[in-house]
C-alpha cells in the first residue's frame, strides 16, 4: 500500500513526495507548524506592509530628492504588488490552471522589487563616488527606461518560459512537462536560474555597492570635519538631502542583506527540499524553508521602519505630513534657520548632522 505525503497546493504546485508506509504515518508536527506559519505570516506582512509602503511613497515624494525619489517610490509599489500576489496565491482554496503560473508571477514581482533596490543602491553609489557626473548619467528619461527594461527582462526570463515548461494535467496537478524533466530543465530552472535572479545576484551586487557607498560616505565625512574645523560651512541643503537619502538606502540595503542571507544559505546547501526516504527530515526542512521564506518576504514590508529609524529628515517630513504641514524642504528656510540659531539644542543637532 502506498500513501502520499502531499504538501498543500497553496505552498508549491510541484511538491508531492510519495511515501511507502503501511499503515500511513502521522504527519510530523514540524509540518503542521510550517503550514501555520505559511498561512499566517503573509497576512501580517500584508496588513503592515501596504499602509507602510503607501506612507513611504507619500513621504519620499515630499522629501525633494530628485532622481532617487522615483526609484524609492517604485520600490514601495513593487513591494506592495509582491505582497498582494503572494497573499492571493496562498489564499486560493481550489487549485486551478491559472494558479499553476501564479507562483512564478509572484516570484517576478518579488524579484523585481529586489532588483529595483539594486538600481537604487547603484544610483546612490554613483552619487556618492561620482557626484559631478550623477546628473548627466541619471536623467529622468534614463531612469524610466531602466525601470521598464528591467521589468521586461525579468518577465521574459522568469514568467514567459513557464507557459511552456509547466502543464495542468488530468489529475489536477501542476507539474513540469516530461521533456523538461528528462533534460533536467526543472532542476536547473528552480535551483539555479530562479535562485540566482531572486537572491544570489541581488545579494552580491548589494554587498559590493553598499560597501563602496559606506567607504565613500566616511571619506566625505572626514572632508566635512576638516572643513568644519576651518570654520566654514561644509555643504548646502541639497548636499544634506543627498547624504540623508544615501544613509537611508544604505540601511535598507543592509536590512535586505540580513533578511535574505538565511534564504541564500538554505538554497545553497539544501538542494532537495523533500527526501523520499526520510519523512521526519523532510518536515524539518520544510519548516526551515518556511522560516527563511518568511524572512525574505519581510523585505517587502519593513522599508518604512528602516527609513524612519535611520534618517531624521524622513521622520521630520513624515511627522509634518501627519500634522498636515508642508514638508520642511518647502518651508521658508530663512525662518527655520533663524529658529535653529536661537535654539542651542537644535543648533548643536544641525552641526552634528553637517559635520
Amino acid at each position: 500500500m502506498t500513501s502520499t505525503f502531499t504538501i498543500p497546493s497553496s505552498t508549491d504546485p510541484l511538491l508531492s513526495v510519495p511515501m511507502s508506509t503501511d499503515p500511513p504515518l502521522p504527519v510530523p508536527y514540524q509540518f503542521t507548524v510550517a503550514s501555520t506559519i505559511r498561512d499566517v505570516y503573509i497576512w501580517v506582512l500584508l496588513a503592515v506592509g501596504l499602509p507602510c509602503n503607501a506612507a513611504c511613497v507619500v513621504t519620499i515624494l515630499f522629501m525633494h530628492v530628485n532622481i532617487a525619489t522615483f526609484y524609492v517610490a517604485l520600490l514601495a509599489v513593487a513591494d506592495s504588488l509582491a505582497l498582494i500576489v503572494k497573499a492571493i496565491y496562498i489564499k486560493r482554496e481550489v487549485p486551478d490552471a491559472p494558479s499553476c503560473y501564479m507562483l512564478y508571477i509572484n516570484n517576478f514581482f518579488s524579484c523585481y522589487a529586489n532588483w529595483v533596490l539594486v538600481l537604487i543602491v547603484f544610483q546612490r553609489f554613483y552619487a556618492v563616488c561620482f557626484p559631478l557626473k550623477i546628473k548627466g548619467a541619471f536623467t529622468k528619461k534614463r531612469i524610466y527606461i531602466s525601470a521598464g527594461v528591467l521589468a521586461a527582462v525579468l518577465f521574459v526570463i522568469m514568467v514567459v518560459p513557464t507557459f511552456y515548461f509547466l502543464e495542468w494535467d488530468a489529475e489536477s496537478e501542476c507539474r513540469w512537462r516530461n521533456e523538461t524533466q528528462i533534460y533536467g530543465v526543472d532542476k536547473v530552472w528552480d535551483s539555479w536560474i530562479m535562485s540566482l535572479l531572486y537572491s544570489y545576484l541581488p545579494f552580491l551586487f548589494l554587498v559590493v555597492f553598499t560597501t563602496l557607498i559606506i567607504v565613500g560616505l566616511f571619506r566625505h565625512r572626514r572632508t566635512r570635519i576638516s572643513i568644519c574645523a576651518a570654520g566654514t560651512s561644509s555643504s548646502s541643503d541639497d548636499g544634506k538631502a543627498e547624504r540623508a537619502i544615501s544613509i537611508m538606502l544604505v540601511c535598507a540595503s543592509l536590512v535586505f542583506l540580513l533578511l535574505t542571507l538565511p534564504a541564500c544559505l538554505f538554497h545553497l546547501f539544501i538542494s532537495d527540499l523533500y527526501d523520499q526516504k526520510v519523512r521526519q527530515e523532510s518536515a524539518e526542512r520544510y519548516l526551515v524553508y518556511q522560516v527563511v521564506t518568511m524572512l525574505s518576504d519581510a523585505n517587502h514590508a519593513v522599508n518604512f521602519f528602516v527609513y524612519f529609524a535611520s534618517t531624521r529628515k524622513f521622520r521630520r517630513c513624515f511627522f509634518d505630513l501627519v500634522r498636515c504641514h508642508p514638508c520642511l524642504d518647502n518651508r521658508d528656510w530663512s525662518k527655520e534657520k533663524a529658529q535653529i540659531k536661537s535654539d542651542p539644542e537644535r543648533r548643536e543637532g544641525e552641526d552634528e548632522e553637517e559635520c
